[in-house]
């Protein structure tokens, strides 16, 4: 399910934010957050429901081993075991049929390899590193381990910024999941804004934009040097607006929940 999609616009969000505000207990609310986003996760195939679960259990495992050790090395690897299981996943799901590949080709049977059938888990790259920096964090002595699995699981889940970012601190979100704040209409409005401005930059910019660059590139060896040019600064601008709609998106999305998270995507281009 995509921001952008009529299902998600028309159907979950307008019925999970009337059912979060409905509720008045805090802890029913933080159910509802974690059941809508393994929903919304799982939506797109939920085969991949079992490994965000797991990497979540081992972190929040990690964490709380690692905060009860007062000897280094011990808790070094406990550390190192979270960062195994979230890389090796990672690992396997984006660079398997790489690395396959050029083994194949060193052995000389490159003619022969067959690529695996492996389906890329949406949103695994942002879900990992928000899960493994938690555990690095209590390693380093900056936090102590939270004691509720439910509101970090939420965290690692949350629908908002699963799939595409920004990628949020636990600090940063868990305790504003552990006290929700009541709806303000000024929230509200000030988040509808901020997801339909990043809603226009995605669909209007970003896939208008992507739609020529994708033209083009299918006739990429008939293009001229101005053509192609043209090509590789449509293409930046498409990854500039996609990235910024989907960041934009998500922070209004968190605005109507109540929910703070930080500008993330402050004008990369002009990064020193």
């Amino acid at each position: 399910m995509l921001f952008n999609s009529y299902e998600f616009i028309l159907l979950f969000l307008p019925l999970v934010w009337l059912l979060y505000f409905g509720l008045k207990n805090p802890r029913m609310r933080l159910w509802l957050l974690a059941i809508s986003s393994y929903f919304f996760y799982g939506y797109w195939n939920y085969k991949f429901i079992p490994l965000l679960l797991f990497s979540t259990l081992v972190d929040f495992f990690v964490g709380k081993k690692i905060g009860k050790l007062a000897d280094r090395k011990k808790s070094k690897k406990w550390l190192l075991l979270s960062i195994v299981v979230n890389l090796g996943f990672l690992g396997f799901f984006k660079y398997a049929n790489f690395f396959a590949e050029n083994l194949a080709l060193i052995g000389g049977n490159s003619a022969e390899f067959i690529p695996w059938d492996i389906v890329l888990p949406v949103g695994i790259s942002f879900y990992t590193f928000q899960s493994m920096s938690y555990t690095i964090d209590i390693y380093r002595g900056n936090f102590k381990p939270y004691e509720d699995f439910l509101a970090f699981s939420t965290y690692v889940s949350f629908f908002p910024q699963l799939v595409a970012g920004p990628i949020v601190r636990h600090d940063e979100l868990v305790p504003q999941l552990l006290e929700p704040s009541q709806p303000e209409s000024s929230k509200v409005v000030i988040g509808l804004q901020r997801f339909i401005l990043g809603l226009a930059k995605k669909v209007i910019i970003a896939d208008s934009i992507g739609n020529a660059v994708d033209q083009a590139l299918i006739h990429i060896t008939d293009l001229s040097t101005l053509e192609a040019w043209m090509c590789a600064l449509g293409y930046t601008f498409q990854l500039y607006f996609d990235f910024s709609g989907y960041s934009d998106m998500a922070i209004g999305l968190g605005r109507l929940f109540g929910l703070n998270f930080p500008e993330n995507f402050n004008s990369p281009y002009k990064s020193k």
